[in-house]
């Protein structure tokens, strides 16, 4: 897979949103479209489109400490949810998007 592309009516806006918030870089903008990529070699792409929410797309970030990342994310104002697992295992926790999309962090590898 070369690339995940995701369809919103704002892509500045959620790019602007991923960008800041989990440091990927914008590899190309323009009008309409906007596609970045983090050091895991995934790229997402922002594309003009409608956008219809759903529990089907959830982006999924990795934490080692999902508490701390939890308390930073809430910090820039993401709607974020409970913290969820238990000692010793995997935690996650989801949250949304500007666009209505669930994100993930987790200290899954």
């Amino acid at each position: 897979m070369h690339r995940l592309m995701i369809f919103t009516p704002q892509p500045a806006v959620l790019a602007d949103f991923y960008c800041r918030l989990f440091g990927l870089q914008v590899g190309h903008r323009e009008t309409g479209f906007v596609d970045v990529a983090g050091t895991s070699g995934v790229r997402l792409a922002f594309h003009q489109g409608k956008s219809a929410p759903s529990r089907a797309l959830k982006l999924c970030f990795y934490a080692a400490d999902v508490a701390a990342e939890h308390a930073r994310l809430i910090e820039q104002g993401v709607p974020m949810g409970q913290l969820k697992g238990n000692a010793d295992a995997l935690w996650f926790c989801d949250g949304q998007a500007p666009d209505g999309n669930c994100l993930q962090i987790s200290n899954r590898a």
